[in-house]
């Protein structure tokens, strides 16, 4: 290969890598940083067989950008009588569930990050690990039961959350 041809080749692929962090950046409405723009786009790469069937292509890049541009830090969960404030492994956003006692979350924190919410920023917010049962991790405290359910989209470094909060039977004494 000669040299000119090297040079070509290279340009070309930092040309398209500086166009990637472009497009991402201006998905999530700010500058990402390297980390940040590695997830995102390995989690567009990951995403795009999917996307080949019947999704919409950009609902990943809509998605990314929300999480990574303006993430959601905190769920409001009600019960019949109170709400409580749940933190929110980084980089996740809410969208829309069809039921309306669970909430749902996409997220595009690492495996290692989802792995640290769960055994760690949950219980030091006060919620004492129980249990998991396949995908579904059970948490008490508060005379309250929080359930996650944690699941990722084949192919894809895209998790989803759904959370639901519910009061803890009481025993009979």
């Amino acid at each position: 290969m000669s040299r000119r041809t090297f040079r070509l080749l290279l340009s070309t692929a930092l040309g398209i890598l500086l166009l990637a962090y472009v497009v991402l950046s201006s998905f999530a409405r700010r500058p990402l940083n390297p980390s940040e723009f590695w997830i995102f786009a390995a989690a567009v790469l990951r995403a795009t067989p999917a996307h080949l069937g019947s999704s919409n292509p950009l609902e990943t890049l809509r998605l990314g950008g929300a999480a990574l541009g303006a993430p959601a830090q905190t769920a409001a969960l009600s019960t019949s009588d109170q709400t409580y404030t749940i933190p929110l492994p980084p980089r996740t956003v809410q969208v829309e569930s069809p039921y309306p006692q669970v909430h749902r979350f996409i997220t595009f924190a690492t495996p290692e990050e989802r792995h640290q919410y769960l055994h760690s920023t949950l219980p030091q917010a006060g919620w004492r690990y129980r249990e998991q049962l396949g995908s579904m991790h059970a948490l008490e405290g508060r005379d309250l039961l929080l359930s996650v359910q944690s699941t990722f989209y084949v192919g894809t470094r895209v998790g989803e959350l759904r959370i639901s909060l519910q009061a803890r039977p009481r025993r009979a004494a």
